[in-house]
């Protein structure tokens, strides 16, 4: 056998950079709701929600996320009256295609 190695992002800097998209502060990525007001809500569930249900601590998984999909994402929000995370779900494309994402570490 052969070993293999697999080009891959860890999550924190995927945030970092989702966050910076949106203009927003790294901090606020877990307390979203000190943003937007009302009551609690952070990117991280959303993310778990929308994009990815995984999230394997320490693990690397690979993450197919298709532009083409970008709108069926926004529609999904929208059905849940969820239009705030409209930059965000902007903000997680524009991310992952720059960056050509295929694999995440979640730390």
């Amino acid at each position: 056998m052969k070993r293999k190695s697999v080009d891959y992002f860890d999550w924190k800097e995927i945030q970092v950079a989702i966050c910076a998209e949106m203009g927003i502060d790294d901090a606020d990525f877990r307390d979203y709701h000190r943003l937007r007001g009302g009551g609690y809500n952070d990117l991280w569930h959303e993310w778990i929600a929308y994009f990815d249900y995984t999230t394997p601590k320490g693990a690397i998984v690979h993450f197919d996320l298709h532009p083409d999909d970008e709108e069926e994402t926004l529609e999904s929000i929208a059905e849940d009256g969820k239009q705030y995370l409209t930059s965000f779900v902007n903000a997680v494309y524009v991310v992952f295609n720059k960056y050509n994402i295929e694999y995440i570490k979640y730390s």
